[in-house]
């Protein structure tokens, strides 16, 4: 291969797909490229009509060049070129046909777009996920960022309760119905050329494997102010922990969760009382605004983002039933109220009385409970007193009172407060009878510590 032979190939074919980013990195990388190709001459030069590679190499999809795949991973290491451009070098010296040991056939350079509309795959599972991927439904339709879409979703799972149900993620469902194309996530369609990812509330750790199949890597929709509360159940924590601001973080993914860098972040404040749904879909629409903003100038976007601070980082953990015990001795108030408004919408709030388990439905609000005359001189925590006039169960906290609408008392049906006092509580004559029982562990004493 002659200079000029190799310059021209790297000038049309891989060069132009660099197009967007930084003007000086632009021109380095080109000419740092020309230079290693011309001065290395690869002993596995061979001719390679229509463009194939043999197995296990990487050729210039010009129809004439191929190059053996150890120098490309050479240059890389050598010149410590960053991740986007090592998935645009990749994308533009991938021929069509190439197959390097897979069966899915490769884009080549030509395809590789610099500015909208985009061909986007979407990952994504839950309700919070929908939103995003309406947008980009109706950006498809009517606007002009997005010219393909497929839908990426985890297999269906199903339940046997006399017969076979079949739980079909909203995601799914709404692709369905809309006639978007699906693949599972075991068996991805690579059929098709796409030039970026979209991942929202997926729930799986997405391998190097399928990032670098993209020319711009794989975007997602975290929502909290990264790096705090990288974990699955962001949302939750935001208001388990009380905090007063939020937002919405768009990152380029790594192999690692919610570690990428920042390709656009917003803040937002926390409604008074909010609970997880409602803050989910405050986030999930802001969320999907920004990700149209975001495909607008993707190019200089990606080429901007930053590394996320080390400082604040902090783990949100996924809510299990451990977390909703309620230690009446230890938990304030605010903590059981935070705490009903975060997760009693996944798992119900616990406690135990008489040994038996007893859950806990419609907590009152506790500036109504706080104006309730409770006639007791010297109360207790995990005291119970039913309130006829308002019909509801109050409870003695930490440091306060707090009232539920509802109950279910371990192998029967959910109650109101006032048929648990008329079926139970009205038949205890010792007033010991009528307390719950504080129901701390390891993880209710880790929850107190972290909001301490």
């Amino acid at each position: 291969m002659t200079q000029d032979q190799g310059s021209s190939q790297i000038d049309m074919k891989w060069c132009s797909t660099l197009k967007g980013l930084n003007g000086g990195l632009y021109q380095k990388i080109r000419d740092v490229y020309s230079a290693f190709v011309c001065n290395h001459t690869c002993p596995s030069l061979r001719s390679c009509p229509r463009g194939e590679c043999v197995k296990g190499r990487i050729c210039w999809n010009s129809d004439l060049y191929c190059l053996d795949n150890r120098r490309t991973h050479f240059f890389l290491r050598t010149q410590k070129v960053s991740c986007i451009e090592k998935r645009h070098f990749h994308s533009g010296i991938q021929c069509q046909c190439n197959k390097l040991n897979t069966s899915v056939n490769k884009q080549s350079c030509n395809e590789i777009r610099t500015s909208p509309p985009w061909r986007i795959m979407f990952f994504g599972t839950d309700d919070f996920a929908v939103e995003s991927l309406k947008a980009l439904n109706n950006n498809r339709i009517h606007g002009s960022s997005v010219s393909a879409l497929r839908v990426v979703c985890s297999k269906s799972k199903g339940l046997r309760r006399g017969k076979h149900l079949d739980i079909i993620a909203p995601v799914q469902r709404y692709a369905t119905d809309h006639n978007l194309p699906v693949s599972p996530w075991t068996d991805i369609d690579w059929s098709s050329g796409y030039d970026v990812g979209v991942v929202v509330s997926f729930g799986h750790l997405i391998p190097a494997r399928v990032i670098n199949r993209f020319p711009y890597g794989i975007l997602n929709i975290h929502p909290s102010l990264l790096p705090r509360w990288r974990g699955a159940s962001p949302i939750y924590h935001t208001i388990l922990n009380g905090d007063k601001e939020t937002g919405v973080t768009i990152i380029q993914i790594s192999t690692k969760f919610d570690v990428g860098p920042i390709v656009a972040q917003q803040r937002l404040s926390v409604p008074d009382r909010c609970t997880t749904p409602q803050l989910s879909s405050l986030l999930s629409v802001k969320g999907a605004d920004m990700l149209l903003e975001v495909l607008q100038n993707l190019p200089e976007r990606i080429a901007q983002a930053k590394p996320q601070e080390r400082k604040g980082a902090t783990l949100a953990r996924k809510i299990t039933t451990s977390m909703s015990w309620i230690d009446w001795h230890s938990h304030s108030c605010e903590d059981v109220d935070r705490l009903y408004r975060a997760i009693s919408y996944h798992v119900t709030l616990r406690t135990e009385w008489q040994g038996k388990l007893v859950k806990l439905y419609k907590m009152a609000d506790p500036e109504i409970t706080q104006g309730l005359y409770i006639p007791v001189s010297d109360p207790q925590p995990g005291q119970i007193v039913f309130h006829k006039k308002s019909k509801l169960l109050c409870v003695r906290s930490k440091d306060g009172w707090i009232a539920f609408e509802g109950v279910t008392l371990q192998m029967r049906k959910k109650m109101s407060a006032q048929d648990f006092y008329n079926g139970f509580l009205s038949r205890q004559k010792s007033s010991q009878r009528h307390s719950f029982c504080s129901a701390c562990n390891n993880k209710t004493q880790s929850l107190l510590k972290t909001r301490s």
